[in-house]
């Protein structure tokens, strides 16, 4: 759209308003444009000008009352401010120039802004006849020749008034017809109708339903009189009309009563005057100030007729005169723009889109057609083209048309689509690069991270003084607090990047409730805090639901209870279990005693690195993640989370959770550690240990050689394979694979091992050991055979499991083998 400054319009603006004036001059229809509360006029064509007897002058920025008449308040007789939405029609004295006018007002929208536009002629020749017609009508008793003269002047009217398309005087005592008279389009009448049978014959011609209802109430013999005899001589209606042949016309009826001149009786004037250009005039003049066309118009697909104007933008401008407008066969000029201003290669393509029946299934599905196409330029330049249909009115089938140049804007759409490319793949390689540095880092830390918690396990089982101990278990906690702060930053860069995925799994009551227990019950011990768990309804069920990402949502939220409640409080697990089909309903509520949160913090609880003031928190307590992550795995799992909680009152948690029911387990399905526990030793087994940092070797070795097994140090995956290709079969019962390795690495070492000609290649365990923990190392892992992926640091209950669950599997496979 072409933007318009109300009050300092740009050049093509002018060029645009000047051609709306030059359109809007071919009648003596005035018509301004006031801003609906300032009264500042944003239009006015010479016409209105003209009407108060003044010279075209600049009027931007200026109220309409000081433009007219150079006063500085609105005028007394001012009907804008009554002007409700709708078309309002009011007859206006104006004494400062001595004229009264017509109004037409309607509210709508000018470049954005609410406007009145008012459509305004002279009338007050009309009015001063009117006048004398009432003066005549009041001496009616002493001087009927008055009254004759009023009758001769109705009479005149039909004469000279070339826009009456009907006419008939009615005696409304008897309802016979005095004279009557239809011009072409309409057929003269060669007997005239008696009044109920004109007014019936009226009202089958027009369009639409609730104008018909309007016409026959207000053309009622009853209602006429009833209004005469209230001092309403007058009543107008405007509405649209089907002619012989089918085509439809915007028409304004027009009733007068005035007393027979020669008797009692009263007689009924009856106009219908075409107002149809004038209708179509103002329907354009309001969508042109809200559209950049190069051409725009009202199509009738009754009769093929269209009224176009065209842009000055177009570059297959023709001008009749002085007019910019053209009323011309809708098919004629659709046939000369695609011959003449489509580029050939696409005339035989978009002829069919401007057929009629076309049109008209597309508006009536949708109330808007459009489609776009290309025009040859004045310099030969291809332009591209915007067509758009728009249903004004359906039953009469009128439709506008516009077109409008595209091309700059779709080149100004094609470099903004360019520079979201480009940022696009900036942000993608910053993310890369983001997620490498992560990777990195975590691989990095975790790789010393893990020779400290290793050996502090291991001095720990020494035989040490009593303040070494309390070193080394000052040592565990500390690098147990570093590893979940790395924990942190990966999971929620996971989540952030979308790299994190849900893998479901059974998932008991039981074994959920185990692992609270196991988790909290220590650390409460050790600081001093009561732990209460308890549940309501069964808990014998079995989910289906990623039991890490469910643990770490209640060990995170646990161990923030813990770490903020002082010694001596209180941390209460509840959960509310209903069954309902094959769906568990869990409703969990975590309480503490603790120092609680503040109002304001609570509002930005779950954002991430938030947390509350050093004042209320104590130093170094995390990143500020956990929480973030808690709330984004409850809303990847369709879990609800809310708090209340108040500072120094302490904190409660509500979580609300739907599960599947999983099948019924097996002894096989069940969870790891609700099976027999396997003892935790491993003489006479075997283990191949592929692992390149010396430290990280010594801790493995101990670590398993503490529990009786024999382990043999390859330093490289290159090294690993022959070590075990060169190895009687099972020698070796399992086998722990570093991931990073020079001359080959883990993944390709446990392919290799896989591939071998040897029926121990494909049972034997291998299980990663891996500084990185991102679901996708884990996912390669599994890819290239191994059987499970432990992160480091090593934790070495975690390792023994794993391990005593894959060599037991593995016993059972090769059991037949092996003897």
């Amino acid at each position: 759209m072409v933007e318009q400054n109300a009050t300092n319009p740009d050049a093509e603006s002018r060029d645009l308003l000047e051609l709306l004036r030059r359109v809007t001059n071919i009648s003596s229809i005035g018509i301004h444009v006031v801003d609906i509360h300032t009264m500042e006029m944003y239009y006015c064509n010479d016409a209105g000008f003209r009407l108060i007897s003044q010279e075209p002058c600049e009027y931007h920025g200026r109220p309409c009352y000081e433009t007219f008449f150079g006063i500085d308040h609105p005028c007394t007789n001012c009907r804008l401010e009554q002007t409700k939405r709708g078309e309002t029609r009011h007859d206006v004295y104006v004494p400062a120039v001595g004229k009264t006018f017509r109004t037409h007002t309607q509210i709508t929208t000018w470049n954005g802004k609410s406007a009145f536009v008012e459509y305004i002629t002279d009338v007050t020749k009309t009015k001063q006849l009117e006048q004398k017609q009432k003066h005549l009508l009041a001496q009616l008793e002493t001087n009927t020749s008055e009254l004759r003269r009023k009758y001769e002047v109705e009479k005149r009217r039909s004469r000279d008034d070339k826009s009456i398309l009907a006419y008939a005087v009615f005696n409304l005592k008897n309802q016979q017809t005095v004279e009557m008279e239809r011009r072409p389009p309409l057929v003269l009448l060669q007997s005239p109708l008696a009044l109920e049978a004109f007014r019936l014959d009226i009202a089958s011609s027009i369009l639409r339903n609730d104008q018909r209802e309007t016409f026959l109430h207000m053309f009622d013999v009853g209602e006429l009189v009833r209004l005469y005899q209230g001092g309403v001589e007058e009543q107008h209606l405007e509405f649209q009309r089907i002619l012989p042949g089918g085509k439809v016309i915007w028409v304004h009826s027009s009733f007068h009563i005035m007393p027979e001149p020669d008797g009692q009786d009263l007689l009924l004037f009856y106009y219908c005057n075409d107002i149809n250009l004038r209708k179509s005039l103002e329907i354009l003049s309001t969508y042109i100030a809200n559209e950049d066309y190069d051409m725009i118009g009202c199509i009738n697909f009754h009769d093929d007729s269209a009224i176009m104007m065209y842009g000055k933008t177009s570059s297959y401008v023709i001008h009749v005169g002085e007019r910019s407008y053209q009323e011309e066969r809708y098919s004629e000029a659709l046939e000369w723009f695609v011959s003449t201003a489509v580029v050939p290669e696409e005339r035989e393509l978009y002829r069919p889109q401007f057929f009629i029946e076309k049109i008209k299934a597309e508006l009536f599905a949708t109330g808007t057609y459009e489609f776009r196409l290309h025009v040859a330029g004045k310099n030969g330049e291809r332009l591209t083209k915007k067509i758009r249909y728009t249903q004004y009115d359906k039953e009469s089938e009128v439709c506008l048309f516009t077109q409008t140049d595209i091309t700059a804007l779709l080149a100004e759409e094609e470099q903004k689509q360019q520079q979201l490319k480009a940022a696009l793949l900036e942000a993608q390689t910053a993310d890369a690069a983001k997620s490498e540095f992560l990777a990195r880092m975590s691989h990095d830390i975790r790789t010393p991270l893990n020779v400290i918690i290793g050996m502090s396990h291991l001095a720990a089982d020494n035989e040490n003084p009593a303040d070494t101990n309390d070193c080394l278990r000052k040592i565990n906690i500390s690098g147990d607090f570093l590893l979940g702060l790395i924990n942190d930053v990966l999971d929620m860069e996971r989540i952030s990047s979308g790299k994190m995925q849900l893998e479901l799994s059974p998932y008991s009551g039981e074994e959920f409730a185990q692992y609270i227990n196991a988790v909290i019950t220590p650390q409460c011990q050790e600081k001093g805090i009561s732990f209460d768990y308890s549940y309501n309804g069964s808990n014998d069920f079995v989910v289906l639901q990623d039991k890490l990402r469910i643990n770490q949502i209640y060990f995170n939220l646990l161990s923030n209870a813990v770490k903020y409640t002082p010694k001596g409080g209180k941390i209460t697990f509840y959960t509310e279990i209903t069954r309902t089909g094959k769906t568990v309903i869990l409703d969990v509520t975590i309480s503490d005693t603790g120092i609680g949160m503040s109002q304001a913090f609570q509002a930005h609880m779950f954002e991430p690195f938030t947390q509350e003031n050093q004042a209320v928190t104590p130093i170094g307590t995390g990143t500020g993640l956990g929480l973030s992550i808690v709330k984004n795995l409850c809303d990847m799992m369709n879990m609800r989370i809310s708090v209340e909680s108040a500072l120094g009152k302490g904190t409660t948690f509500y979580i609300h959770g739907e599960y599947d029911v999983a099948a019924d387990l097996s002894a096989a399905a069940r969870p790891d550690h609700l099976r027999e526990t396997p003892e935790l030793a491993f003489n006479r087994q075997k283990i191949l240990v592929c692992e390149d940092h010396p430290m990280n070797q010594e801790i493995i070795k101990r670590l398993l050689e503490k529990k009786g097994a024999t382990v043999v140090i390859a330093e490289n995956g290159w090294s690993g394979v022959e070590a075990f290709r060169q190895s009687p079969q099972y020698h070796y019962t399992a086998i722990l694979m570093d991931i990073h390795m020079p001359v080959m690495d883990g993944l390709q070492a446990a392919r290799t091992i896989r591939a071998l000609p040897r029926a121990d290649a494909m049972n034997v365990p291998i299980i990663a050991l891996s500084a990185n923990a991102y679901e996708e190392d884990i996912r390669q892992s599994r890819m290239a055979g191994m059987n499970a992926h432990l992160s480091k640091p090593i934790d070495p209950l975690l390792l023994y499991k794993c391990l005593a669950k894959h060599l037991a599997a593995s016993k059972g496979a090769n059991a037949g083998e092996h003897r």
